[in-house]
């Protein structure tokens, strides 16, 4: 869509109108053909909620509109301009038609996958039509330092990272601090979307059995794969006692262990072999027992003993690298990968755990590559650099996890996306960047009043290190006073 607005008159708060000619490209070359920017998904937040809403990015235009249909669905309050204005809305292909502005909405504003906010952001009220929703103009792209890249695909980008030293600390004392951030959001060609969309629906239901809403129990997984422990020494015998747990939490502790139990994951043991156990409770679970708490084995001792297996990880590094340099990637996160995982039955009594109700075995686990796909403990990504390349790597894992019974998280797994958020980072056609949750989170970080927290705060902002040019620099002086306080 192709729309074009221009005022009627001169006002304080207006740019001049930038009229774009057919001079603009160069006219002896009859190949070149314009492209408009495809709609931007953006939030709004109403009396009625958030909703979702495609917005036009018009450099021509004076200024940004809301529809009068989208304030309505909004239940935002519309207040009246002291100086009505008449602007002329010109859309493809349709006759131009001239409208005139009574009234504004201030609404907050902020871009769909949630990397980049306005705030509470001024809008006038305009008849733009059921297929027109919002239109950011240029004061709203200028006043916000935007800028609009073509290449290598459509994008939005901020202000570019400023070449001064940036004093972290001091972000902390100010309300609404500047984050700097290289690339706020690919914009995306709606038709691509919904063949992504087709795609991942079209692949979930061709392997609906790797998705099933639990992994099937122990005594159904057929799975040739088996988890060997080899001690260092065939006489070492690990026998540690377990830690107290605080009684509020024994009620969804023991539902949690009915549910192994069940599932044939666990089962009672009178193993010479004893490690400890602990959980850690699930925010809201010391109201609702319902809510089960993370189990969690400490077999410390016993990987102390054991033959390490010295194939290392995968550097996060070297996967973003790679996985930066296309265009389409899947995400397959596992369903309790490690309990899909079977233990040697001659090593099941080394994994004998302590309980309040007694001692437990455990039957199962609880822990292609670099040229289709990056596997990171229990998460896979697989990248491509066209549709049709894609979908056959998608394939060719999904064909892989079938004959090795593995399954999958449905809740987790996107089969066909252009943004992918991968250890920690977002990666899309524009490259690698920071997760804007937690570049949010440093943002709202309160000002350290102890060194605790100081030093949590530090080792936060290391995240941003390969973002921000020079950043321990930056945070030498917190890093001084931490290590100060440490000292004495």
């Amino acid at each position: 869509m192709v729309v074009a607005i221009q005022t009627f008159q001169e006002t304080g708060d207006l740019t001049a109108f930038v009229g774009l000619s057919n001079d603009l490209e160069d006219d002896n070359d009859p190949s070149y053909t314009p492209h408009p920017f495809p709609p931007l998904p953006v939030s709004l937040l109403g009396a009625h909620g958030t909703l979702l809403a495609s917005a036009l990015v018009d450099l021509g235009s004076p200024q940004l509109f809301l529809s009068e249909e989208l304030v309505q669905r909004l239940g935002l309050k519309k207040r009246a301009l002291e100086q009505h204005l008449k602007y002329t809305l010109a859309m493809q292909n349709q006759v131009p038609t001239v409208f005139t502005c009574t009234h504004f909405v201030r609404v907050p504003l902020e871009l769909a996958n949630g990397r980049w906010a306005a705030g509470p952001t001024y809008a006038k009220v305009a008849p733009l039509g059921k297929d027109l929703e919002i239109i950011l103009g240029g004061n709203f792209i200028y006043w916000h330092k935007m800028e609009l890249g073509l290449f290598p695909q459509p994008h939005l980008m901020c202000k570019a990272i400023p070449d001064q030293a940036v004093d972290l600390l001091a972000l902390l004392s100010q309300q609404h601090a500047p984050v700097p951030v290289a690339v706020i959001a690919p914009i995306v060609d709606d038709n691509k979307q919904l063949r992504l969309a087709a795609l991942d629906h079209h692949l979930r239901k061709e392997f609906a059995d790797l998705f099933p809403e639990d992994i099937p129990p122990v005594h159904l997984c057929q799975s040739p794969v088996q988890h060997r422990i080899e001690l260092d020494s065939p006489s070492t015998i690990i026998n540690l006692w377990g830690y107290p747990l605080p009684k509020k939490y024994c009620e969804s502790w023991y539902l949690l262990l009915q549910e192994h139990l069940a599932s044939g994951r666990l089962h009672p043991s009178c193993s010479s072999y004893l490690s400890p156990l602990f959980i850690i409770p699930k925010k809201g679970s010391d109201m609702d027992p319902t809510i089960k708490p993370r189990w969690v084995n400490n077999y410390r001792e016993l990987n102390g003993h054991t033959v390490k297996d010295r194939t290392s990880l995968p550097l996060p590094d070297d996967i973003l690298s790679t996985c930066s340099k296309v265009q389409f990637w899947a995400k397959i996160d596992m369903t309790n990968s490690f309990f899909q995982t079977k233990i040697a039955e001659e090593d099941i009594p080394k994994m004998a755990v302590s309980t309040p109700w007694g001692l437990y075995k455990w039957t199962a686990l609880q822990g292609l590559l670099g040229t289709i796909c990056f596997v990171y403990l229990d998460d896979i990504t697989i990248f491509a650099d066209t549709l049709e390349e894609h979908e056959a790597r998608v394939h060719q894992v999904l064909e892989t996890l079938r004959r090795t019974k593995l399954y999958c998280l449905p809740t987790k797994t996107n089969l066909a996306t252009m943004e992918c958020l991968f250890l920690g980072h977002v990666i899309n056609c524009a490259g690698v960047h920071a997760d804007p949750r937690k570049v949010q989170h440093i943002h709202n970080w309160g000002l350290p009043d102890r060194v605790k927290e100081l030093r949590g705060f530090l080792g936060l902002v290391q995240y941003l290190c390969k973002f921000i040019p020079g950043l321990a620099e930056h945070t030498m002086q917190g890093r001084a006073s931490a290590h100060k306080a440490f000292a004495h």
